[in-house]
């Protein structure tokens, strides 16, 4: 039961949060194994995954990972608890990001934990970034390097300049403060004692937000984040865009030392960019992915999957009759599936108009990718 959840060890325990669906179930399992590889006999590592449709199949496989008395791994199923919540979401995020907002309820009975996303590796014990001081800080984070710089130049995101979207909608006074919430260590006591639920779930409900929880939390936590170093938070992606950083001469020098210092020997690589190790294996940093990727029971499940929604193009000859006509039966299905989704948003109610959203919005990206295929 989620009232009675307590540390799985009386000593040294370590816990690790993470929330998950079915789709990420295999890449979760690549992270846990990096994180149990780089892990000490001399700590417990506590590791919780939140959930509300994980399949059995999917939780023995993963829990098999747990080989040493030291690692526990566990699910813990929220669907009563976010049940009469309604967030808002786009196709690049789903629900599961909301999670993290109820971890003051879930885990009322720890101290502080650290949250993780699924995009990432671990390369250094984790236990390290647990035993930080969080000197009475609401939680701790590492500054966005790209959004600062976003922030800094005003550039727009999503339609939106983004200094103005920070300071008028979030009301954050530091814009460059903005944090990235993939990898927190949160101080579970006082989130309790702000009543930081309560206040982060009914702000995640109000509105749309460009970056879903994450762009809840930087407006409730400013001027209580205590920063670490970008080394536990490196950003594969920000590294592809900017490698010109040293050329951004208006950007404090201290940011961009942290992030050189933490590109050269990261601790935790945060694939947070649309391009992943798993789908994108000749990217930089991707063989750090796939060396754990290789120590997990889905191993050859990652591959398959990746190898059947891989743009045709990338695997075949393009010039092939057989891939015209393969790329060409794909679009008419779904463009039908298409049509099917947008009826049935329409004449359905709740959960389930707002899930044939999500889908018919999928679809409708699926398809304008194939149309641009086919004009060549």
């Amino acid at each position: 039961m989620i009232e009675n959840l307590k540390p799985a060890y009386n000593h040294n325990n370590i816990p690790v949060i993470f929330s998950s669906d079915n789709n990420y179930a295999l890449y979760l399992a690549v992270v846990i194994q990096s994180l149990i590889k780089n892990s000490s006999k001399r700590f417990n590592y506590d590791i919780i995954i939140l959930e509300k449709n994980l399949s059995e199949i999917n939780k023995d496989k993963i829990k098999s990972l747990a080989i040493c008395e030291n690692i526990s791994i566990r699910f813990v199923n929220i669907s009563n608890i976010i049940k009469n919540h309604i967030f808002h979401v786009n196709t690049y995020f789903s629900e599961e990001t909301y999670y993290r907002l109820f971890i003051p309820q879930v885990f009322k009975n720890f101290s502080k934990v650290i949250y993780m996303d699924c995009d990432i590796i671990i390369l250094d014990d984790i236990a390290k970034l647990y035993q930080l001081n969080l000197e009475d800080k609401l939680l701790a984070a590492t500054y966005n390097v790209s959004t600062y710089i976003q922030t800094k130049y005003n550039r727009n995101v999503k339609n939106l300049p983004w200094r103005t979207y920070l300071m008028e909608t979030l009301n954050m006074r530091v814009p460059e403060n903005y944090f990235q919430a993939g990898i927190l260590v949160l101080n579970v006591d006082k989130m309790k004692k702000n009543n930081f639920q309560e206040k982060a779930i009914k702000m995640a409900e109000s509105f749309t937000p460009v970056l879903v929880d994450q762009d809840v939390m930087n407006s409730l936590c400013e001027d209580d984040v205590l920063f670490f170093s970008q080394k536990w938070n490196f950003h594969n992606c920000f590294s592809l865009q900017y490698d010109n950083l040293k050329t951004l001469s208006e950007l404090p020098q201290w940011l961009v030392d942290d992030y050189l210092n933490a590109k050269r020997s990261a601790f935790i690589i945060h694939y947070a960019g649309k391009e992943k190790p798993w789908s994108c294996p000749q990217l930089e940093y991707s063989y750090f992915w796939w060396q754990y990727a290789r120590q997990t029971p889905f191993y050859e499940e990652i591959i398959y999957q990746n190898m059947a929604v891989k743009p045709l193009k990338e695997h075949v000859n393009i010039d092939s009759v057989f891939s015209k006509i393969y790329e060409f039966a794909n679009y008419r299905h779904n463009l039908f599936k298409y049509f099917e989704y947008k009826i049935l948003s329409h004449i359905t109610l709740g959960k389930k108009r707002k899930r044939y959203k999500q889908k018919k919005n999928e679809l409708k990206r699926k398809i304008k990718a194939v149309r641009k295929f086919l004009k060549g």
